[in-house]
């Protein structure tokens, strides 16, 4: 990669590297390590972040030459908005409670919380900083994409996003990782698929599953934390699906 490298640093005088605690975020800054004089490592903290995760990224922060860090306040945030789920009903939203009277334990679409405490914060980065080029290590094969998704190189609001994994499988990434004496970030050891961002997090279940049998094993006083969320969560999609069940089996 290093003429196509080479080009890009020298049409673009600085770069942000946004960083997660993904694997991909990790490959991606080990590949770009030639020019780590020219990126910002930036690491979008939405507010609520794991012990491991926080003690992973002062690492990152002690390796690199630039690092900033963005917060968001995820947990003030769901305090005045709800819980993020992947399915929210809507007798459990704040919208909701029009008609419902107020949910004990409200939800909203996860979307919402991300936007607000992870995208928002560096939407709000690059918007106050000068450079023109943002790295990110997003894949195409991945299932939770940002709108770049079809491309390598995209340009927005006169920024260039560039995505050097773009074509990359999961199981590249690994050998990558590895290739480079490095271990794992957080959590994959007991089976995670992608970064952990918030140790409350109640939605991503397809993703965060092994997080939270995790910290139901180790960190009971957590998990009970967020165990009436996912308890009340459950009993209302369990309702609703008894009623789709009662309306679809009797429509013959």
């Amino acid at each position: 990669r290093g003429a196509h490298d080479l080009l890009m640093f020298h049409e673009h005088k600085s770069a942000v590297l946004f960083f997660s605690a993904g694997k991909d975020s990790l490959a991606l800054l080990l590949l770009m390590q030639p020019y780590w004089d020219r990126i910002t490592v930036v690491w979008s903290n939405p507010g609520n972040p794991h012990a491991e995760t926080s003690a992973y990224m002062g690492r990152i922060r002690e390796l690199v030459p630039h690092f900033a860090e963005v917060r968001g306040d995820q947990p003030e945030w769901i305090k005045r908005n709800g819980w993020p789920v992947d399915v929210v009903p809507v007798t459990a939203s704040l919208e909701g409670a029009i008609g419902a009277g107020t949910p004990p334990v409200p939800m909203v679409s996860f979307m919402r919380c991300c936007s607000a405490n992870l995208w928002d914060p560096m939407r709000r980065y690059i918007a106050a900083n000068p450079a023109s080029l943002v790295i990110m290590g997003q894949r195409q094969g991945e299932s939770l994409r940002n709108r770049m998704r079809d491309a390598e190189v995209s340009v927005i609001d006169g920024v260039t996003y560039w995505q050097p994994l773009h074509l990359w499988t999961a199981d590249q990434v690994v050998t990558y990782i590895e290739s480079k004496g490095w271990d794992m970030p957080p959590f994959y050891d007991v089976g995670a698929e992608s970064s952990a961002d918030c140790w409350n997090c109640t939605a991503y279940l397809d993703h965060n599953r092994s997080r939270l049998r995790w910290m139901q094993r180790e960190r009971p006083e957590m998990f009970a934390e967020i165990r009436p969320v996912l308890d009340a969560l459950r009993a209302r999609v369990n309702e609703h699906g008894r009623d789709l069940e009662g309306i679809l089996n009797g429509a013959h």
